[in-house]
This record gives C-alpha cells, structure tokens and sequence, in this order.
C-alpha cells in the first residue's frame, strides 16, 4: 500500500487503497479479493486490472462506501486481506490465500463492536454467533432499507443468510447475505417492497437467520423468527 485516499459525496465516505502490485513471473494475472474486513467489520472490496508479466500495475483496492458509513467510520486504521491470484487468460487459479493478511495502519486501532452501534437491539445469540438490529437506511433508490449487524465471534469465517423476511405479515422479495471474516462482523441491509415507504408503514417485522461455515457450509447457526419491530 503506497497511501489511502477518501471521496465524499453528501454523507457517503468512498475510501481506496492506492497500491503498487508487481508481477515477476512469466504469467499475465488478475488479482481478486476473496475476503476483507476494515477496522474489524467485513466489507466488500475489490481490484481492477490485470499485470503483465514482468510489469507493475499502479492500482486502488476500493472499499465498500455504503458500509463503511454504515459503520460511521473516518479513517482505514486496520485491514484484513484475503486474495485470489488467477491467470488472466485461463482464469485458472494460482494462488489462494488461506488465511487474511493483517495490515494495521495506525497504532491506536480498536476493532469495532456492536456497543458502537447507536440504539441497535440484541435479537438472538448462538453458537459464536450475535444478531443485532440496527435501524434503517435509504437505498440508492430510495427505498427503505432494513440494517442488521451479525458479529462472528468464532475462529472461522462463515456466510450468513436471511430467511422469512416479512412485514406486517407480508412476505418481502429481498433477502440478505454476507461473508464474515473470523473474529469480525458485518453488516446486513435488506430492502422493503415498494409499498413500504417509511417506517410509518410498519406495524410489525421479522426475519430468520441461516450461518454457515464458509469453508465446508455446515450450518452453525439458525435462529427462530426474530420480531425486531411490534406496535400491535
């Protein structure tokens, strides 16, 4: 990593890595990133590009920015890195890593926690495994959009699914999925049908949670229906 950069858009915080990747094998590759998580909750990242054999390639890893506002977060002060070296004409895998790379670039660096979370609500535990409520967001679209935050306090990564979404006894279309590195969390949205504007259209809603084993996708967790709002 050579520097980080941070665009803002209204109250969206877009950051990147810019990064030097060099290639010294006799293999044109593509890099792709399996997993990562930032200051401790697991966030979409990606690469573009491919390298030359023999070359450099100056590029930017580019962080998820709906989530990492989500988080409310400023600044990159630890990274965890998961990558999949392939070749860039058979897209044959090279290299897998294993396991993250931990890159810490402060000295002060606390992980995140549920406890940061304004307001979230606890709705279930089990087996590693913590669901919590956070509230709603607007979508690019300007729907409404449900927020969980799932902690994976286990020594494995795991994927975590939504189930039964519903509100006010209606089944919704959505549904939400997210990798989770061991030790960090990660965040959930799930967007309403269009007939739900607002919350002032909620009288009720529920949802179940499915958490696998990222590896061999053994079910490790899954959760009763959870009823995160009621004003019956």
């Amino acid at each position: 990593a050579t520097s980080i950069t941070y665009s803002y858009y209204e109250d969206t915080v877009s950051p990147s890595i810019n990064i030097t990747i060099e290639n010294n094998s006799s293999t044109d590759i593509r890099l792709s990133v399996d997993k990562s998580a930032v200051n401790g909750v697991t966030m979409y990242s990606y690469i573009s590009g491919d390298v030359a054999a023999g070359k450099k390639s100056n590029t930017q890893l580019n962080i998820s920015s709906d989530e990492f506002s989500l988080a409310g977060f400023k600044t990159i002060d630890n990274l965890k890195l998961q990558m999949i070296l392939y070749d860039a004409d058979s897209y044959d895998t090279i290299y897998a890593d294993t396991e993250p790379t931990e890159i810490s670039f402060s000295d002060s660096y606390t992980p995140f926690s549920a406890s940061s979370l304004k307001d979230a609500v606890a709705l279930d535990s089990g087996n590693g495994v913590n669901v919590y409520y956070v509230g709603t967001t607007t979508g690019w679209d300007d729907s409404l959009e449900f927020v969980f935050y799932i902690e994976n306090t286990s020594d494995a990564a795991c994927v975590a699914e939504s189930d039964d979404f519903s509100i006010n006894d209606f089944m919704q279309d959505d549904y939400g999925y997210s990798s989770i590195l061991a030790g960090t969390g990660a965040f959930v949205t799930i967007d309403a049908n269009d007939d739900i504007t607002s919350l002032d259209d909620v009288t009720s809603a529920a949802i179940k949670f499915e958490v696998r084993d990222y590896d061999s996708y053994q079910v490790i967790y899954t959760s009763d229906e959870l009823t995160f709002i009621s004003n019956n």
